[in-house]
Order: structure tokens, then sequence, then C-alpha cells
């Protein structure tokens, strides 16, 4: 015998309510079966949706809707099996139209009592086939994009306003992290969502970060800035840009730690470059691949008496004989055209205005394709060698005449 079930509905209590209920409901398909699950009842909306008309599907089984496979794997029986002892079943499945097409339709069958004898079973379902692909579509984006971010070599976060009362941004919550993110901070991914950044990384206050964060939230324009902060004894270099994402903010930020360290040595190789240019006895100077001078060591201005701004670049030929300065132009712009060692001897002018003998010799520094990319030069005063020669030659005449 038949149990009250609030699940079930009973004709005797309301002889009407499925008459009017299948009428009025256009946009569900609304199925009555009988105890062996074949079609009585067919409304509209079953029409609609399913494709068979009224009087091609009455006493057909309900099982022709089901797919292949869920009949295969007895899906109709389990229904109606659950339906008879729950009173209702609902699922969610494939579903078959007239034309062979499927849909994806959420349905929820109820049995249907008279005077507490079981009559058959109503189920009402509706296509979700649209739904279902926008869901999945959302779903393959989003795994897209975690995918693309998780790739990303450069650091991705997006983070959540939070305000007080008076509507003020007092902080601000990770929502999410991507894996270069978590390398870069020193954290793992799921240390990040639900963090507040104040929380994890004090220094943003005191550092003007947080408030540059909030002018990124409450006016929209972009914000884009280099910092160091330390993490766990390390300097960890970083560029990042904000921009405004809802009522939060997204941060695409980039490693900048071995190009720092790069930098750094570079610097410290061309000091400690400077200083042992700075301190040998000849002049010395650089140029780059087309000629322009722009470094001379100290002993040249010691010797010429001139500024970097009076060298800089071609500047340097006011302190050449103007009899000789044709000559030399000629050998090292022959140099810069072939890519050649430059070796010859001219003089200088001093800063006491005296003309010296030099030997100038400048060597192409060149890439790894045979390209110069500067010219290293250096002028060594001859001065004492010429004269020591002189009185060598004075003495070989004298010895000739003896």
């Amino acid at each position: 015998m038949h149990e009250n079930n609030d699940t079930s509905l009973d004709m005797a209590s309301d002889p009407k309510m499925l008459e009017l209920l299948i009428e009025n409901a256009r946009d569900f398909a609304i199925v009555m079966m009988d105890t062996e699950g074949r079609i009585l009842l067919w409304n509209t909306g079953a029409e609609k949706v399913l494709g068979w008309q009224e009087d091609e599907i009455i006493g057909q089984p309900a099982a022709l809707f089901f797919t292949p496979e869920d009949r295969a794997a007895g899906a109709p029986e389990e229904e109606f099996r659950a339906a008879r002892e729950k009173g209702r079943a609902e699922d969610e499945r494939w579903h078959i139209r007239k034309d062979g097409s499927r849909f994806w339709g959420s349905g929820l069958m109820q049995s249907v009592y008279d005077n507490g004898t079981l009559r058959g079973y109503l189920k009402i379902f509706r296509d979700l086939t649209a739904r279902r692909q926008a869901e999945a579509a959302l779903q393959a984006s989003e795994n897209r994009f975690h995918a693309i971010q998780n790739t990303n070599l450069d650091g991705f976060m997006i983070l959540e306003a939070i305000r007080n009362d008076g509507g003020d941004i007092i902080d601000f919550r990770w929502t999410y992290a991507n894996e270069a993110a978590a390398r870069i901070v020193g954290h793992p991914r799921e240390w990040f969502p639900g963090r507040l950044l104040l929380e994890a990384m004090p220094g943003n206050r005191e550092e003007g970060l947080f408030d540059a964060y909030a002018r990124v939230v409450e006016t929209g324009e972009p914000c884009t800035q280099e910092l160091r902060y330390d993490h766990e004894g390390v300097h960890v270099y970083i560029r990042f840009m904000a921009v405004k994402s809802e009522d939060g903010f997204a941060v695409t930020f980039t490693d900048l730690t071995e190009r720092q360290k790069a930098q750094d040595a570079l610097r410290e190789s061309e000091m400690r470059f400077h200083d042992l240019a700075d301190n040998i006895a000849q002049l010395a100077w650089m140029a780059d691949a087309t000629g322009w001078i722009f470094w001379y060591n100290r002993r040249w201005y010691e010797y010429t008496g001139t500024t970097s701004v009076q060298m800089e670049g071609w500047g340097w030929q006011s302190v050449h004989n103007p009899i000789m300065l044709p000559g030399v132009l000629e050998r090292w712009k022959a140099s810069i055209a072939t890519g050649d060692s430059f070796d010859m001897e001219f003089p200088l002018k001093g800063a006491d205005g005296i003309f010296r003998p030099f030997l100038t010799r400048v060597c192409p520094i060149k890439d790894e394709h045979g390209k110069v990319t500067r010219w290293f030069g250096t002028n060594t005063d001859i001065t004492e060698q010429r004269r020591s020669e002189d009185a060598l030659r004075r003495h070989q005449d004298e010895i000739e005449a003896l």
C-alpha cells in the first residue's frame, strides 16, 4: 500500500491540477506515463523540446528519450524504481530528440497516486543544452586562462579591495596567483587566496605602494613601478603593472633580480676598469662603433687640461697638430670603415701648450658576429724615447765622424 509521501502526487486531492499544469506549461516538457512507462499525456512543451507530435508518441515507451548507452545501462528502469520507492527522481543527462539529435536535459519524475494506488508517473524536464554549453565554454576559457598564466614567466595576481564602513580602502585580499607569482614572491600558490596584502607584505604601506594600488582602484589609471623587497634575506627586484579589475586590481610583474645582479656586476666591473684605467701611465679613451668618443681616463684630462664637454665626440681634434690632423683623420676613418686596428705616432698638445709625441694604438671590440661595438684606445707619451733615440743617433753620428 502507498504511504503518504510529500514528493508524490495524489490525483484524488486535486483532479484538475495535472490537466492545468500540462496545458499551461509551454517552456517545460511535461509527460504523463502509466505504471509500465508508456506515454499517456504529452504537452506542447514536450513537442517543442523532443520533436514528437502527441498523436505519434502516445503509447510509446518513455525510454525513447534516453540515449542508447543509457538504455543499455538500465537508466530508464532505475529512474522509475527511484520514483516508486522515494516518490520522486531527479537527473541531468543527455536525451534524444525525434530527429536523433541530443540535448542536455534536467528532469524531475514524480510518482502519481489515486486514493493510495499508483497510477503512473509525471515527468517534467527542460532543455539545458545552451546553459551546459555556456558552462563548458566558461570552464574551457578558465582552463586556458590558468594554463596560459601558469606557463607565463611573468607573475600575475588578482587582488580585491577591502573597504571600511566609510568606503575607504583599508587593505587588499589576494584571490588568484599564478605559478610565476608564487615563485617570485616565495610562497606556494595555495598560500595566496584569502591572504591580506598588508598581513603578508607590510612593507607595501611604508614604500607607498599601498596608496598606488588604491589609486588604481579609485581612478582606474594603471600604475607601473619598480621596487626591491627582501624575502628570507634575499633581495628581490621586480617591475610591476597594476590595472583596475572590478573592485580590485590585477598585477603583472617581472622578476628583475637576475637582471639587477647582472647590472650590479657590470657596474662593479666598469668601476674596477675605470679605477685601473685612471691609474695607468697612458692616456686612454673609448669610442662607439662610429668613432664617437664617450669616455676618457683621468690622465687624458690631466695632460690636455680639457673637460669632458670639450672632448666629447670628435672634440679631441683641438689638441692635435693642425698640420698632421688631416692624416690622422684619414687613418682613423679608414679603421672605422674596415674594423681594423689603428696604430700611429703623432703629437698631442698638453695643458702647457707644448706638443709632445705620442704612440696611439686603438683596438676594436667586437661581438660574437665580428661586428665592432666599441673602440679602446691608448696614447703613450714617447718623448723620452724620442730623446733617447735622438741622443743615440747623435752618438752614432759622432762615432762615424771620428
